[in-house]
């Protein structure tokens, strides 16, 4: 009889359980992970957890073989961003100091009213400038010329349009008569102009390039070559877990339009063009990403520029965030491109901020080599010292420094004034409606992603492929220095955690908590 009421009432435990759990269950399913979180919302204060992120942190090991790389100088560098880092900072910078108009056409560019030349100074670098109205043929009836020439003369912005080519998409804005196919020209005619505007980048790096120049370019829109990531589904395991499956063919899309010679190959066996001696290799390819941190700040920024009108929540909810979120995956940016075998540097934007305060206080006679000229540092400096490496072949500076370079990474050129700009930089316009409890829980779920792709990108900096500059104190201090607890896990499961915070405190009954976008189509 005792046993009897024991399972009656084990039963009836059991059955009120399971309606809790049906009522209930949709919030567990949103809330489950964030539990601990929301005790605790910022665990890394306890001593026990902020004595284990230092431990980490010593043994993270950012050294790369700096003789290497200061030996073998790029002769082409891609500024890629991604979005909302500081890129048109960068562009801006050195469009401003290293432009220089080149006519494909042979047009006699010095009678022209927007003809321009780098600073004095930068004697080995460019950022070739279009001419507006340049031709891409020469034999060719004025009827056929009127569809061939370039709109903009613009030089900051234009190699936007090579990334649209770089990802497959259509750019209108710079060619004439480059329409996508919504306005009626038949799909055929638009691969045929899209192989103009190709034969038209290779010619505007063709001809500085043979007068012995080495390029610097930049756009964010090369960070589209993480895009794909944010769609479903997922596939692969391990470092495939963070390929893009389209990756290959942007990067083959990019390095086919950079001037080649004859006796040279892109990596797949491609020659083509005239003879510079020594000619282009892979090995002479840059590309620079920007790393900001913390991460949270990351989205913030771009929900200023793209939120339009909507709160962080509603942006983060919307169907169309994962459209402009994958700009925030600057690792898996980098190992894009670090595994393609082309020399990729990460800087790491709080590391320079750090590096900017220990040398504040740094006097005249430590960072004014050029007497009454003023240092230009931050990513400006570091880029133009680290990587392109300035005035290297006219100059006799001590330790790693140029003739412009001085020991700080600092750029120092006679007579130029550096006027500070923000660009693209906004405020908010609208409410975040998120706690800080769920800011930091995003926080969290963005570093896990980090930890999940530097485990892989080790590999690529032990090879001599990839480097961080300037590695913030706190970078990667939540990771496994042994990458062995960094749980796998994708962009799209990354996205996904985010929306589910962005869900949490709506309640179950409202209707964003229901219709929230798919995980295939975020």
């Amino acid at each position: 009889m005792i046993d009897q009421s024991r399972r009656h009432s084990l039963e009836t435990a059991k059955f009120f359980l399971f309606i809790l759990v049906m009522c209930s269950g949709p919030t567990l399913y949103f809330t489950n992970e964030l539990l601990v979180a929301q005790t605790f919302p910022n665990t890394i204060d306890f001593p026990l957890e902020r004595a284990k992120a230092a431990k980490q942190q010593q043994h993270h090991d950012f050294a790369y073989d700096r003789e290497r790389w200061e030996r073998h100088s790029p002769r082409f560098v891609l500024l890629a961003g991604p979005h909302k880092t500081a890129s048109s900072t960068l562009q801006s910078f050195f469009s401003d100091i290293a432009h220089s108009t080149v006519s494909v056409s042979n047009t006699n560019v010095t009678k022209l009213r927007t003809f321009v030349t780098p600073h004095p100074a930068v004697t080995d670098w460019v950022w070739p400038v279009p001419v507006e109205g340049d031709c891409f043929y020469k034999n060719i009836s004025s009827s056929e010329r009127e569809s061939f020439f370039l709109k903009s003369g613009s030089s900051r912005k234009f190699y936007a349009t090579m990334g649209a080519l770089f990802s497959g998409r259509y750019a209108r804005r710079d060619f004439k008569n480059w329409y996508s196919i919504r306005g009626g020209i038949p799909k055929a005619d638009l691969e045929t102009r899209k192989a103009e505007v190709v034969h038209y980048f290779r010619s505007l790096f063709r001809k500085p390039w043979e007068e012995g120049k080495n390029i610097v370019i930049g756009s964010e829109e090369f960070d589209a070559v993480v895009a794909p990531l944010r769609d479903g589904p997922v596939v692969g395991v391990g470092e495939e877990l963070h390929v893009a499956s389209s990756s290959a063919g942007m990067l083959d899309n990019l390095l086919d339009l950079l001037p080649w010679d004859s006796s040279s190959s892109d990596g797949n066996g491609t020659t083509n063009g005239n003879a510079r001696s020594p000619p282009l290799q892979l090995e002479d390819i840059e590309v620079q990403i920007n790393l900001r941190t913390p991460r949270i700040s990351h989205v913030i920024s771009i929900w200023h520029q793209q939120g339009h009108k909507k709160s962080l929540q509603k942006f983060l909810l919307d169907q169309n965030a994962g459209f402009f979120l994958y700009q925030i995956n600057s690792l898996g940016e980098a190992l894009q491109y670090a595994r393609r075998g082309i020399q990729t540097t990460v800087i790491d934007m709080a590391g320079v901020r750090e590096k900017e305060l220990r040398e504040g206080e740094l006097s005249t006679e430590q960072t004014n080599r050029v007497e009454g000229n003023e240092p230009i540092g931050g990513l400006e400096g570091i880029v133009a010292c680290d990587i392109l490496r300035l005035g290297k072949n006219n100059g006799n500076g001590k330790n790693n420094a140029t003739a412009f370079c001085d020991d700080y990474s600092r750029l120092h050129l006679p007579g130029y004034v550096n006027e500070p700009k923000e660009h693209n930089k906004k405020n908010d316009k609208q409410s975040q409606d998120m706690t800080e409890e769920q800011l930091e829980e995003i926080e969290r779920i963005l570093n896990k992603l980090d930890c999940s792709i530097w485990k892989y990108l080790k590999k690529y900096q032990a090879s001599g492929t990839l480097r961080i500059l300037y590695p913030s104190k706190n970078l990667f201090a939540t990771c496994d220095p042994e990458g062995i607890d960094d749980k796998d896990v994708s962009f799209l499961e990354s996205l996904w955690n985010m929306k589910s915070v962005a869900r949490e405190g709506l309640g179950l009954w409202h209707p964003q908590f229901w219709n929230g976008p798919e995980l295939a189509g975020a």
